[in-house]
């Protein structure tokens, strides 16, 4: 499965902050092609060279009715918006992010846990693009 992030949240996974996508819960991003042990490609965007790119594998997968339900009684909104201050900002962060019509109005929401492989986690943005160019190189 493939991944586009913007690179905040691309660096807050290699950096171990972020542990949660969030998604709404419609075509591709269903619990049909969301599940335990999938294997996953995050990239930073949509395109442009692969050292952009990390593997790992999706571990909890939670669905919510609305962002309100999700960070109250589903998951901790620190594991999805880690650098947000409070449980009020991330809310807020995630309804513009996910253009949703509000706290409490119902739209499917599917949040899912990505386990990074071992050789990705704690890497800084330009120590990832060395080591996986110079991987490209010898592979």
């Amino acid at each position: 499965m493939f991944l586009p992030l913007n690179e905040d949240p691309f660096n807050w996974f290699i950096d171990g902050a972020k542990l949660f996508e969030l998604r709404k819960n419609h075509r591709q991003w269903t619990e049909k092609h969301i599940y335990r042990g999938r294997r996953v490609e995050i990239r930073l965007g949509y395109s442009g060279p692969r050292a952009y790119s990390a593997w790992g594998t999706i571990g909890d997968v939670r669905l919510a009715d609305c962002i309100s339900e999700l960070f109250r009684w589903k998951i901790s909104w620190r594991d999805v918006l880690p650098y947000c201050s409070s449980e009020a900002e991330a809310t807020d962060m995630a309804v513009n992010m996910l253009d949703l019509p509000g706290w409490y109005v119902d739209e499917p929401l599917i949040c899912f846990q990505i386990i990074l492989d071992e050789n990705y986690i704690g890497m800084s943005e330009s120590n990832l693009k060395d080591i996986l160019k110079k991987s490209e190189r010898e592979g």
